[in-house]
C-alpha cells in the first residue's frame, strides 16, 4: 500500500513538473513576442534585423540618390547648400515621416482594440444576424457598434494586445500609407521654416522655398520611401526609435563638422579650443535605437560653439 502511494505521489509530481514546464514555455513565448530585439523570429515578414539593415541602406542609397538629384535639379551656387541645406531637408523629411508613423501606430492600436472589444461584445441579435446570413447563403452584411477611443490598456488582456501588435508588425511591409504624405509635408514645412528662422540661414538660397516643391516627383518618391521604412520601424516589438532632439554631443552622435561663426556659416572639420563648449547645431541624419535603448547607428550632427550667456 505504501509503495502504491509513493508511486502515485511521484506521478502527481511528474504531472506538476510538466504543467510548470508548459507554463514556463508559454511565458517565454509571450516574452519573445513582446520583445523581439534579442530573440528574433526568423520567419517574420518584418524582422528587426532587416529593418535595421534597410535603415542603413536607405541612408547610403535612397538618401544619396535623392541628394544627387537635388544637386542636379537646383544647380547650387554655394557649397553650404550641398553640404548642409540638402542633407538637413532630407533629415527633416525622415523625422516628419517617423513622427506621423508613430501617430498612425498609436491610432491604429486604439482602433484595433475597440474593434476587438466590439466584436467580443456582439449582442445576441447581431450574432443571430450573422448565423442567418450563413444559413441563407448571404455572403455580405454589415454590423455597426460604437468605438470609444482613449480607454486604458489595462482593460485588455495581455494576449489580445500582443496579438494585435504582432498583426501590425507582420502586415507592415504591405501596408500602404501614402494617404499620410500630405500630413508629412505639413510637418516638414513647419520644421523647415522654424529652422530657417532660428538659424537665420538660406538667404538667397535656391532651397529657401524648397518646401514649396515637395509635391514634385523628386521629393514625393523620397517621402513615400521614408513612410514605408519608418512604418516598419515603429511596428517592431518594441518599436525602433529615432534620436534627433539632443542638445549636446553624446556617445550616440557622430560629429560631421561645425559652424565657424554665426556670421559665416561654413562647414569645418577643425577642433575647437578646449575651453570652448560645443552644442549640437543641427542633425544631418538621425540616430537609430532599439527598444532596449541600444544605439544601432549614430546620428550625424553639426556642432557650434555654445554661446556665452554670462
Amino acid at each position: 500500500m505504501k509503495l502504491n502511494q509513493l508511486e502515485e505521489f511521484n506521478n502527481s509530481k511528474d504531472r506538476e513538473i510538466e504543467r510548470l514546464k508548459m507554463r514556463v514555455a508559454a511565458l517565454s513565448e509571450r516574452r519573445v513576442k513582446q520583445n523581439q530585439s534579442k530573440v528574433e523570429d526568423m520567419l517574420s515578414k518584418n524582422r528587426q534585423s532587416k529593418a535595421e539593415e534597410d535603415f542603413a541602406n536607405f541612408f547610403d542609397e535612397t538618401r544619396m540618390d535623392t541628394l544627387e538629384k537635388m544637386e542636379k535639379s537646383y544647380s547650387f551656387e554655394k557649397q553650404i547648400e550641398i553640404d548642409i541645406y540638402c542633407p538637413r531637408l532630407l533629415c527633416l523629411i525622415f523625422e516628419a515621416a517617423y513622427e506621423k508613423m508613430e501617430e498612425a501606430r498609436r491610432a491604429m492600436f486604439e482602433l484595433g482594440k475597440e474593434v476587438t472589444r466590439g466584436f467580443i461584445q456582439l449582442t445576441p441579435d447581431e450574432i443571430k444576424l450573422i448565423t442567418d446570413c450563413k444559413r441563407t447563403g448571404v455572403s455580405e452584411t454589415s454590423i455597426t457598434y460604437p468605438v470609444c477611443l482613449g480607454r486604458q490598456e489595462s482593460q485588455y488582456p495581455v494576449e489580445a494586445v500582443d496579438a494585435l501588435m504582432m498583426i501590425l508588425k507582420e502586415t507592415a511591409p504591405n501596408c500602404n500609407l501614402d494617404c499620410l504624405v500630405e500630413d508629412v509635408i505639413r510637418v516638414v514645412v513647419k520644421k523647415w521654416n522654424r529652422w530657417q528662422e532660428e538659424e537665420k540661414l538660406l538667404r538667397n538660397s535656391r532651397l529657401s522655398h524648397a518646401v514649396s516643391h515637395l509635391h514634385k516627383p523628386l521629393f514625393q518618391e523620397y517621402i513615400k520611401a521614408s513612410i514605408r521604412l519608418t512604418w516598419r520601424m515603429v511596428t517592431q516589438t518594441p518599436p525602433l526609435r529615432l534620436e534627433y532632439q539632443s542638445l549636446y554631443l553624446q556617445q550616440c552622435h557622430k560629429k560631421m563638422g561645425c559652424y565657424m561663426s554665426p556670421e559665416v556659416r561654413t562647414l569645418a572639420k577643425g577642433i575647437p579650443d578646449q575651453h570652448q563648449e560645443e552644442e549640437i547645431a543641427c542633425y544631418l541624419w538621425p540616430g537609430l535605437f532599439d527598444g532596449e535603448g541600444r544605439c544601432i547607428r549614430k546620428g550625424e550632427v553639426l556642432c557650434r560653439i555654445k554661446a556665452n550667456t554670462e
